[in-house]
């Protein structure tokens, strides 16, 4: 999750473009370009997203698996203790 903001990053001062997050100026545009940073952005970038949402679509069927199909209460360790205080818990006042 840090590595493809850091290689668009790579990608967008290896093109001379600025670099401005929330409008505070941290890098200038104009520069020289330096292709060696934009072929690895480009060339990594994407892919590596591509990456990450597969990761991501992995995890959550392997989780509804282990809920639906072999329920071993996966779910239920991972969202670990629940020490809220519920409604139906409380005693009415006497």
């Amino acid at each position: 999750m840090i590595l493809i903001p850091a290689i668009a990053l790579i990608r967008q001062i290896g093109a001379g473009r600025a670099f401005s997050p929330f409008s505070i100026p941290l890098t200038e545009g104009g520069g020289e370009r330096v292709a060696w940073m934009v072929s690895l952005g480009s060339l990594l970038h994407s892919n590596t997203g591509w990456a990450l949402l597969a990761l991501v679509a992995g995890h959550i069927a392997m989780a509804a698996v282990h809920h639906a199909v072999w329920k071993d209460q996966a779910l239920s360790r991972m969202k670990g203790r629940n020490n809220r205080i519920h409604m139906s818990d409380l005693q009415p006042a006497e």
